[in-house]
């Protein structure tokens, strides 16, 4: 049996395989473990210990091995691990810093302690399961997501929608995995989430969920389900100077449009199948609340630009558009303005990209 000592190390959270080396994640650091070089594997006769990064964790399960690197969660910021140049030497980085590090000081200890991580390699998302209600102090209660696109190296948050007044029947994430559910063995791997629940008798009882529906509910088999809020807002935005007012007097936006036939609206009447809506606001100045009359009310940007009358139940809905362009007017100037996008329950919101022209006539 073999026994390594390692002076200073503290508490050891998690341990993970990386090329030749072992990775030793503690409370208080992270240690590599190599052979006699660092392309050799170790053995009770020769291997070498040493401390890469003075950036520890208690979260185990928040670790992920994503590629070349691995990205966990810390009390101070989300960080990844990755090799340098060199040989055997690994750099520590915080991720969250530059971006939401605000939003992620807001997750208390606990549930920072028990975040789950997945990496699905597949979408090139990294999924990490937190408790984001703060009144159950347990943190095993998962009812929030953080997911980092990996190709676009931006974060965004998800809420899991409640769907019963009492918060302790409502589902909560355990873990992630994926399978080949999919009709045939071709297609990739869908994710799906691992969930548990407590029935009004208090028995446990745990299902698998996804992220493939087309009513834009949560938990769609259990209550009927619950819709969610969805956005997309900017970081407000001051065409690179602060001090001036501007104006933007037009906003142009871009959706793949979604509509591909129509159903029986059961009165005898057609309704487009899988329609796309878009609510717009503005906030002006930095502005979180309606209370300094900064903040725009939403309106419909998602529109056609001439009504479509279909000929029967098997029409296509065939305008030769792919993308639906709207040019919208907007009031209002300065400093700086973030732009919310947001869906309406039940319809879908698959935004492509806007554009602004601005105008700065005024001032400091």
């Amino acid at each position: 049996m073999m026994v390594l000592s390692v002076p200073d190390m503290g508490k050891q959270v998690k341990f993970i395989n990386y090329g030749t080396s072992l990775l030793v994640f503690c409370n208080n650091g992270i240690w590599q473990l190599t052979g006699g070089t660092t392309d050799a594997g170790f053995s009770a006769d020769t291997f070498t210990v040493g401390k890469i990064s003075n950036v520890g964790t208690y979260s185990a399960k928040s670790i992920v091995v994503v590629e070349s690197v691995v990205i966990f969660w810390n009390d101070a910021g989300i960080f990844m691990l990755s090799p340098t140049d060199q040989s055997g030497v690994f750099s520590t980085e915080d991720i969250s810093e530059a971006t939401i590090k605000g939003f992620y000081s807001t997750i208390f200890k606990k549930a920072k302690d028990a975040a789950v991580g997945y990496y699905d390699s597949y979408n090139k998302l990294v999924r990490w399961a937190y408790q984001g209600d703060t009144t159950l102090l347990t943190g095993q209660y998962r009812d929030s997501e953080l997911v980092l696109d990996i190709k676009l190296k931006a974060f965004y948050p998800h809420r899991v929608a409640k769907v019963n007044a009492d918060k302790n029947l409502d589902p909560m994430i355990m873990g992630y995995t994926q399978d080949r559910f999919l009709p045939t063995l071709n297609s990739y791997p869908t994710l799906k989430i691992f969930c548990r629940r407590h029935d009004s008798g208090g028995t446990v009882k745990t299902f698998f969920a996804d992220y493939g529906n087309t009513d834009f509910k949560d938990w769609t088999n259990w209550a009927s389900g619950a819709y969610f809020a969805s956005y997309m807002e900017t970081w407000g935005d001051h065409v690179g100077d602060p001090v001036r007012d501007k104006q933007p007097i037009y906003v142009f936006t871009y959706f793949k449009k979604t509509e591909d036939g129509f159903v029986d609206n059961g009165s005898g009447g057609l309704i487009a199948k899988n329609p796309s809506s878009c609510l717009m606001s503005l906030k002006w100045d930095w502005h979180i609340t309606t209370a300094g009359g900064k903040i725009t009310t939403p309106r419909q940007v998602y529109r056609f630009q001439r009504p479509y009358v279909p000929v029967d139940i098997n029409d296509t809905f065939n305008t030769g558009e792919g993308v639906i362009e709207t040019k919208n007017k907007v009031k209002g100037k300065g400093k700086a303005v973030t732009y919310k996008f947001e869906s309406e329950n039940g319809k879908d919101f698959r935004l492509l990209g806007y554009s602004v022209p601005y105008e700065a006539p005024f001032k400091p």
